[in-house]
């Protein structure tokens, strides 16, 4: 069927906007998203801050920064914004976010296809921020359904002191690390889920940048090893869970890192782990990483 022009422009503008997908907002960090496609001239993007500060329950910032002197963050939002957002909303929730920024998937298609990849363009690009430098890069949204937001929920404690950069880059002094694929320790009973760049096989395809894949740990470190560089699954939080059938079983939540050289990685995906090893996960220990 022949559609007006009209309809295609708005559906065209909708798409562009997000707004096509409100009605799959799940937190806080999906509005910092939208409100990345939002044009705001004036202030240097204090407007887009004060557009959504309320919808994010943010607001003090706005009352305490009178002369509007706080560091844009990837030239988005203020960084008292941002502070407070994360703040409020906890440190496992703001870096657990479901976006994947598609620069960093870019960098590991180049890696996969064996491009050299040269320090200049090892740039930041706010990998792990739920947002980003929309004028250049753009994020995709993961349609992830984890943690149970029922159950209770405790963080990693390291998080605090993750350190958020004027451009995006977090630098990383502590981090606990479930799995190091090059050096991965027994885990029996261990069911991972997580979304990253689509290597090829693995688990149902999701379109083609990403991949859900889920299936037995070990399955997916076998996986691992006919993909080149170092991966860690950083662990954010964890849950006890209390269904009847997983009785005494634990899951733990958190991103994938894959590291470019020393000390400097990239977020590639999340993940979920469920099993009965999970509650002696590993402490935070010094890592001294920078995450582009």
């Amino acid at each position: 069927m022949n559609l007006p022009l009209d309809i295609h422009y708005l559906r065209g503008m909708l798409q562009a906007t997000r707004m096509l997908g409100l009605g799959e907002m799940r937190s806080r960090m999906d509005i910092l998203v939208m409100g990345e496609r939002r044009t705001c001239m004036m202030r240097r993007s204090y407007d887009r801050a004060q557009a959504i500060m309320s919808a994010v329950g943010a607001i003090e910032w706005y009352y305490k920064d009178h002369e509007r002197n706080s560091a844009l963050i990837l030239g988005q939002y203020p960084a008292a914004f941002i502070a407070e957002v994360r703040n409020k909303a906890g440190h496992a929730d703001f870096f657990r976010s479901r976006t994947l920024n598609k620069r960093a998937l870019e960098m590991i298609r180049d890696w996969q296809n064996h491009t050299a990849l040269d320090s200049s363009k090892y740039v930041p690009i706010g990998s792990l921020l739920p947002f980003s430098n929309s004028s250049v890069y753009d994020v995709v949204i993961t349609p992830i359904n984890w943690p149970n937001d029922s159950l209770p929920l405790e963080g990693q404690s390291a998080l605090s002191e993750w350190i958020i950069n004027d451009d995006g880059s977090v630098y990383i002094k502590k981090a606990a690390v479930v799995v190091n694929t090059s050096r991965p320790r027994p885990m029996p009973d261990c069911h991972i889920r997580c979304f990253h760049p689509n290597f090829g096989k693995g688990g149902g395809k999701m379109g083609e940048d990403v991949s859900l894949w889920q299936g037995s740990l070990a399955g997916w470190l076998e996986e691992q090893k006919n993909i080149s560089g170092n991966s860690y699954l950083v662990n954010l939080s964890r849950q006890r869970l209390h269904m009847k059938e997983r009785m005494g079983w634990s899951s733990c939540h958190g991103v994938i890192l894959k590291e470019l050289r020393p000390g400097v990685l990239v977020k590639i995906g999340m993940y979920a782990l469920t099993g009965h090893e999970l509650f002696t996960w590993p402490p935070a220990t010094r890592r001294n990483w920078t995450v582009l």
